[in-house]
């Protein structure tokens, strides 16, 4: 028991059983370990791209990708969330994705992160919605993003838009169908 490292037992543990959290605490008595352990809750279905591979899986509300096989198959998940090309690089701005879908009005069926990194969203009302590649932006992209969806409910004009573009947000777009 003594020689037994906690901490990278846990490291161990978390990466390769995609945990949210895990304790190992050695105990004298009664001898033995005593283990805590969260699983993460998949809040959408995800895919990623490994060497031309596809590995499907699921996606936390933290924006981390937790392959199929961790998941208990008892465990049936009825999501209308998909993201499309998860990356590792792109969890934080997945969380902010997820969070905002989450709090507001609005209505996220897909995310698409090109291998680039470039992210666009499908919304329900608002179709296409490009977000790009500089994620410094992504605040201020999903704040227009509620206040034009917001405006545009007001409008009732959801019918006439095909896409909106927030790569540039102190720009933004609308592209409307023309009959």
């Amino acid at each position: 028991l003594i020689f037994i490292q906690t901490n990278s037992l846990e490291q161990e543990l978390k990466d390769n059983l995609s945990l949210k959290y895990i304790s190992v605490n050695k105990q004298l008595i009664p001898f033995g370990l005593k283990i805590y352990i969260q699983k993460r809750i998949p809040v959408a279905y995800g895919e990623m791209t490994i060497d031309g591979r596809t590995i499907k899986g699921f996606v936390d509300a933290n924006g981390i990708f937790v392959p199929k096989e961790f998941i208990s198959p008892n465990s049936y998940f009825n999501f209308s969330l998909t993201i499309f090309g998860w990356r590792e690089s792109s969890s934080d701005e997945l969380a902010k994705i997820l969070k905002m879908n989450n709090k507001f009005d609005i209505e996220i069926d897909e995310i698409n992160i090109s291998q680039g990194g470039f992210i666009s969203l499908q919304e329900k009302n608002l179709n296409t919605v490009l977000l790009g590649f500089d994620s410094k932006h992504l605040d201020t992209q999903l704040k227009f993003l509620v206040e034009m969806k917001t405006q545009l409910k007001n409008l009732d004009i959801f019918e006439e838009i095909e896409s909106l573009d927030l790569t540039d947000p102190l720009n933004p777009k609308i592209k409307v169908f023309k009959p």
